[in-house]
């Protein structure tokens, strides 16, 4: 189990001993992402717990919406995906501020579903504010600044290959 897994599996929170079920339903649905039934199964419930508990406007609730949407993003299921990251982006936005570290945690998602979609410009555009929140939350050299830098120059070529035939994109 990597080390991030294993800080939220045994995280504890201040809400009280149904956290921990979120969390085992998260860590559930993490590791079922593929089983697609399931995985959205125990990431409502755990979405379910999160709003019963602390409300919408608590971090983990927009976490556990943007976890969703990556599930969903992962099994291609784009247009519910990006139902479930435009949820996490708006509550951000309205319980923590435009630009927070929890709405970069939305615009992430939501740049690789965009991406998915075709819809580069709009995927460069956000990868650009996430690359601002970054660079003021981390600094220019964090791992973070540079996966979104890698992220938006990866975008650039994405769009300037679009709609060449398979030897049009291998030769340029």
């Amino acid at each position: 189990m990597s080390d991030y897994f294993s800080s939220r599996w045994n995280y504890v929170s201040e809400v009280g001993p149904d956290w921990d079920e979120a969390s085992r339903k998260m860590f559930e649905c993490m590791n079922s992402a593929f089983r697609k039934n399931q995985a959205s199964k125990h990431a409502q419930e755990a979405l379910k717990i999160a709003l019963a508990r602390v409300g919408e406007g608590h971090k983990d609730t927009i976490t556990s919406y943007c976890n969703l949407a990556l599930m969903y993003y992962t099994v291609n299921e784009l247009d519910v995906a990006t139902i479930y990251a435009q949820k996490g982006i708006e509550l951000a936005v309205k319980y923590f501020g435009e630009g927070s570290e929890r709405h970069a945690q939305g615009l992430d998602v939501m740049m690789f579903i965009l991406t998915a979609q075709n819809r580069f410009d709009e995927a460069i555009s956000m990868a650009h504010e996430l690359l601002s929140i970054y660079t003021r939350e981390y600094g220019p050299k964090h791992e973070e600044s540079r996966r979104i830098d890698q992220a938006i120059s990866d975008l650039h070529g994405f769009r300037a290959n679009e709609g060449k035939s398979f030897w049009g994109k291998l030769f340029g």
